[in-house]
């Protein structure tokens, strides 16, 4: 290699290395406005983050005095439902306790919520051969009636006392729906209502009695 040609190279390798060092430069600051903007987002990120922590904390914070609020309203209401029944019940019961009577049939014993491990029955009276069974309802509905019906057997089988009495049946309660007065008195139940502070029986004059 000639002195001239050494040079040349030295020359080329400078200039190469100034070309490199230029490119560097500009890389790390290129790196590093890349690095603000991810800072700036990480730092935009978490403050969304907080922000949306503390508004679902107002969220739930809502929430639980919404369900509060409901609960005890739910209560409430569970409270008057009950309170109602044995409104109602009491009415009855204390009506039956001074008629005695279901029908033309007398009684010697009155009694309320008989129960037993796997049934309750409202109201219950009896003489020396017969027991009259009375469900009460606020509102009288079809479903109740079959549900009553198919209860009554279990009186015998519950009260073994009873097994060879004679059972009649009836349900009282203050209103009804749709045609459940006839759908009762067309299985053999007595069907009774309030009126005024008296008993009043509703079964026309073609009723007959369903023994059970």
């Amino acid at each position: 290699m000639t002195e001239q040609q050494l040079i040349e190279l030295v020359s080329s390798l400078s200039v190469s290395q100034k070309e490199t060092d230029k490119q560097l430069k500009k890389s790390f600051e290129e790196l590093s406005i890349s690095q603000k903007e991810t800072d700036k987002m990480l730092k935009e990120l978490s403050i969304s983050r907080k922000e949306a922590d503390e508004q679902f904390k107002k969220f739930q914070k809502e929430t639980d005095k919404i369900l509060k609020k409901n609960s005890r309203s739910i209560r409430s209401l569970r409270e008057f439902g009950i309170n109602m029944g044995y409104s109602v019940e009491e009415f009855f019961y204390e009506s039956f306790r001074e008629k005695r009577k279901i029908g033309n049939m007398k009684f010697d014993i009155v009694s309320n919520n008989i129960k037993s491990p796997i049934c309750e029955f409202d109201i219950v009276l009896c003489n020396k051969t017969v027991v009259g069974i009375v469900e009460v309802k606020h509102r009288l509905r079809p479903k109740y009636i079959k549900e009553f019906i198919n209860k009554i057997p279990k009186f015998k089988t519950e009260f073994l006392k009873y097994k060879d009495y004679k059972i009649i049946a009836g349900m009282a309660f203050y209103t009804s729906e749709g045609n459940s007065k006839e759908i009762a008195q067309n299985k053999g139940l007595y069907v009774f209502s309030r009126h005024g502070q008296k008993i009043k029986t509703l079964n026309d004059e073609h009723f007959e009695a369903r023994i059970f």
